[in-house]
């Protein structure tokens, strides 16, 4: 069977054809030259995918060039009919990708505390990319800088004196081999691995062919990464002389996602990648990349799905209203739910794009951003001189942000710093954890476990939150499924609930806090470092009694809420 790799737009594949590996490419060059139309983009991609003397089993197409979402559905169209399965990733994964090679070549399981530093040197940036394993072996990109050539030596002494890497491999162009040679004789990484190469598309072929592969194919696919984004923005219309950059999906959000709108004034906005590193002829470039050929109307509210991407990788504009209804994730006490996001696949997907409610790293709500010529990512936002809550106040970008997030009937907690956003995965290896709250064994339990706890002990469970909190008595429906009970005293609705020691009465702020104190355990473990200030981010807007209980749940978890979002 075939595999392949393939860069957007160009006249060449690198294929894997049993033990034999070879690069083929069209004898005549391009048949069409200038700005790649749909029509071109097919007619190169026939010429090249027949290439081949048999049907490929695996095409892994790298967008190299961050290519417009009809283009690329363009090039895939044409792509299934000359592959079983069509995936499609950015260059990063490319890169990684061809960096574990030799890893990969390892029969022996690799460690549960396997930690992985691939560094990509050229003479315009450096780039860091920390790879670990989560519970069920699967790795996953933990830390990510990239950072200027003068900065190299001082970044590897911080990666590799902080996360003790047992593997560290180096991408290196073959003019910059020497400086990676010092590196390695002063700090003598363990297992370590240099690749070098000359030209920047080379990897990235070479890359996206390894990608392709299997274990079938002699890669082994425990150390595939998982697919993910390139990362999303715009630019929205704050007045008439006001603009403000507005981040819409950040990179490296797990696939399948949802590109959400943003709240506020119906506009049409231009869909573009965020900032990223790219090669042009040995020189920098962070040239904005438009993602649609043309504007999108949006309505002004942060839950209008304008464009999704599926589990192959392939981006498309909002689907059909129909399509858009099934996403809706169901409610939670419907036992088959499953967390909304973040599970990570590797696996290719012929089927028709995946819609399912998945989510990304951050909240649905866009983060703001004062447009800099400096900022080489996206910057989060707060307004530190108000701390009052306010759904539409605008914030400066601080160096940390704390950020608990609530979406549906799940939570999660990450942190962003210098442009790094990190999620802190729970006890069971996954990033959301459903909102559910026992008492059964007498002290609170969270998450996974508690949910398990309401088949059993039903009366000691509380669930479907925002259902019940901030609201009176008479706006409460309520659910005959629930085994708690909702009890006013002082004109203010308590949850009633069993626990091994009898009946108790719990005040909606302390529901609410026990979650806090939950997320703050978790932030200040992953850290090792005390936090007092947090962000609230929903996918749904709170109303003002709700936020007066936020703002007392988090005050007895020595917290202060800097705004929610």
């Amino acid at each position: 069977m075939v595999a392949a790799g393939y860069l957007f737009y160009n006249a060449n594949l690198r294929i894997k054809n049993g033990t034999n590996y070879q690069y083929l490419g069209l004898s005549n060059g391009p048949p069409t030259k200038g700005q790649p139309t749909i029509s071109s983009v097919k007619e190169r991609a026939e010429c090249v995918f027949k290439l081949p003397k048999k049907k490929m089993k695996n095409l892994v197409i790298v967008n190299a060039s961050l290519s417009t979402f009809d283009l690329l559905q363009a090039c895939v169209e044409v792509g299934e009919k000359y592959a079983e399965n069509v995936m499609v990733i950015q260059p990063l994964l490319a890169r990684i990708t061809y960096a574990l090679e030799f890893l990969s070549k390892k029969k022996a399981l690799p460690p549960e505390n396997e930690v992985i530093l691939v560094i990509t040197i050229t003479g315009v940036f450096n780039e860091f990319v920390l790879l670990r394993r989560d519970s069920a072996l699967q790795l996953y990109i933990a830390e990510y800088e990239t950072n200027a050539p003068n900065q190299r030596k001082k970044a590897f002494a911080k990666y590799y004196g902080n996360y003790h890497p047992t593997s560290t491999i180096f991408i290196v162009h073959e003019d910059l081999e020497n400086a990676i040679n010092q590196l390695r004789d002063e700090f003598q990484p363990e297992n370590c691995y240099i690749r070098s190469f000359q030209k920047w598309d080379y990897i990235l072929l070479f890359g996206g062919m390894l990608r392709a592969m299997g274990d079938e194919d002699g890669y082994n696919s425990k150390y595939h990464v998982a697919n993910f984004s390139n990362g999303y923005e715009t630019i929205i219309q704050q007045s008439k002389t006001q603009q403000r950059r507005h981040i819409l999906l950040p990179d490296l959000s797990p696939l399948p996602c949802k590109i959400f709108g943003l709240n506020g004034v119906s506009q049409r906005i231009k869909l573009s990648y965020c900032d990223q590193y790219h090669l042009i002829a040995n020189e920098h470039s962070t040239t904005k990349r438009y993602a649609v050929d043309r504007p999108l109307e949006v309505c002004g509210s942060s839950k209008e799905v304008i464009a999704f991407i599926d589990a192959r990788g392939v981006p498309f504009l909002r689907p059909p209203k129909d399509t858009v209804e099934a996403t809706k994730i169901p409610e939670i006490q419907k036992k088959d739910v499953k967390a909304p996001a973040l599970q990570r696949s590797s696996t290719f997907s012929k089927s028709n794009p995946s819609y399912a409610g998945i989510v990304s790293q951050t909240s649905t709500a866009a983060l703001n951003i004062q447009p800099s010529s400096s900022v080489k990512s996206f910057q989060p936002s707060s307004s530190l001189n108000n701390p009052q809550p306010s759904s539409s106040i605008q914030i400066s970008a601080p160096s940390r942000q704390i950020r608990f997030i609530f979406r549906d009937n799940f939570y999660a907690v990450e942190v962003y710093r210098n442009g790094i956003t990190r999620v802190f995965a729970n006890s069971f290896g996954k990033e959301w954890t459903p909102l559910y709250f026992s008492t059964a064994n007498g002290t609170p339990q969270f998450g996974e476990t508690a949910k398990d706890h309401c088949e059993k002990f039903p009366k000691h469970v509380i669930y479907d939150l925002w259902e019940v909190i901030g609201k009176p008595k008479y706006e409460i429906r309520i659910n005959p499924n629930w085994g708690f009970e909702l009890i006013v005293d002082n004109g203010i609705v308590h949850y009633q609930i069993e626990t091994p020691s009898g009946t108790r009465l719990i005040p909606q702020e302390m529901v609410i806090a026990a979650f806090l104190k939950n997320m703050k355990i978790r932030v200040e473990s992953n850290l090792d470092a005390k936090i007092c200030e947090i962000y609230i981010f929903t996918n749904f807007k709170l109303n003002e009694s709700q936020k007066a209980i936020f703002m007392k749940a988090a005050a007895k978890n020595d917290l202060k809420i800097l705004s929610f979002i």
